[in-house]
């Protein structure tokens, strides 16, 4: 393939993704066709079929832009603001960097995990589901890990408890609940709040012994 033809192909796909994802955060997933989203796109149907064997394969690949940022393949791990919060000289910098970049995902991101909980039941969602929890479970570990090897947590912290619980205060599952209750502006200053008394001593579990 031609770098012409690549960078073509690329920008129809970012079209395609685009549309689906607008139409789905306004019209659910049931009522969101494939021609639909072709006509919103301005491309014919069998372009979008060519790139997506159907309707909740599209929907996963909406997830996943919203998740990154955008269409370039790079995951949410090699992301720059999830690169600095690990290398941030003190773990209050460090937390507020990923709490800014989650906050930033999750507004892109949760409109559709709403979407995808009307279709769960699709293997190719329920994966992407699986996949989310797992990413998101390797991130926060990977986070408080660091922070340990650099030195910036307590001694006797745990670590386990530390990644599990953050996990689920991190998750766009649960930010589902909590738009409700701190809405999307207050977002990340809450996340931020919330990490911080969850990696002070009096905030959390010790290790026994």
């Amino acid at each position: 393939m031609t770098d012409r033809r690549r960078a073509r192909s690329a920008h129809t796909e970012e079209v395609v993704v685009a549309a689906a994802t607008r139409l789905f955060v306004e019209r659910g997933y049931a009522r969101t066709s494939i021609a639909d989203v072709a006509e919103a796109a301005g491309v014919s149907e069998r372009t979008v079929y060519v790139r997506f064997a159907g309707k909740a394969e599209l929907l996963k690949r909406a997830i996943d832009v919203a998740a990154a940022g955008d269409t370039q393949g790079v995951p949410v791990s090699a992301r720059a603001w999830m690169t600095e919060s690990l290398s941030a000289p003190t773990l209050d910098d460090r937390i507020d960097l990923l709490s800014a970049g989650i906050a930033e995902m999750h507004a892109r991101l949760v409109p559709l995990v709403g979407v995808a909980l009307e279709v769960v039941s699709e293997p190719v969602i329920a994966e992407s589901a699986r996949g989310g929890r797992t990413g998101t479970r390797n991130s926060m570990t990977r986070f408080w890990e660091g922070a340990e090897r650099d030195g910036l947590l307590d001694d006797g912290v745990d670590l386990a408890w530390l990644a599990e619980t953050t996990t689920i205060v991190a998750a766009a599952e649960t930010a589902l609940l909590r738009r409700h209750v701190v809405g999307d502006k207050g977002y990340a200053g809450w996340l931020a709040r919330t990490l911080r008394q969850l990696a002070r001593p009096e905030g959390v579990r010790l290790a026994p012994g």
